[in-house]
């Protein structure tokens, strides 16, 4: 098992990519993991793998499998369905949805059909909310979204 903090440029606070054996595992130590006192953290597991992010302001971060079986009418808003793109593609956009979401609140109320992926932001951040692909294992994409007072 191995644990690595994840430069993202632009992210002022912390994200740790969970490597395990067993899903289990990276659950347990997602959920071990201290993180500063006052922060908001938002944590991710898909097999293997663990995804744990904290930040002073709202965070949320996600990691998923790429799906090529994944369909465009699953996971795109109407504007998001005229972007070129495919499976891979599709599966990083939920993926910033995701985070997206979790730094709302309750990522299940939130129907990704409906929710404008970070993924595809100018600049990548709109308004104070500011977002960032993840370098983790082939195979996987993973997306930290944070909400910040810098402009």
């Amino acid at each position: 098992m191995s644990t690595r903090p994840l430069q993202v440029e632009g992210f002022p606070g912390l994200v740790v990519l969970i490597e395990s054996s067993s899903p289990t595992e990276a659950r347990d130590t997602a959920r071990s993991l201290t993180v500063p006192v006052g922060w908001f953290t938002s944590r991710s597991y898909r097999h293997h793998y663990g995804l744990v992010a904290s930040w002073t302001w709202r965070v949320g971060v996600d990691i998923e499998c790429i799906d090529l079986t994944v369909t465009a009418d699953a996971v795109l808003t109407p504007t998001e369905a005229s972007v070129a793109g495919g499976p891979a593609d599709w599966c990083a956009w939920w993926s910033a949805k995701e985070g997206l979401a979790k730094a709302l609140g309750d990522a299940r109320h939130y129907d990704p059909r409906r929710l404008g992926s970070p993924a595809l932001w100018p600049f990548g951040h709109e308004g104070r909310w500011y977002a960032q692909r993840l370098d983790v294992p082939e195979g996987l994409v993973g997306w930290v979204v944070w909400e910040s007072d810098v402009p």
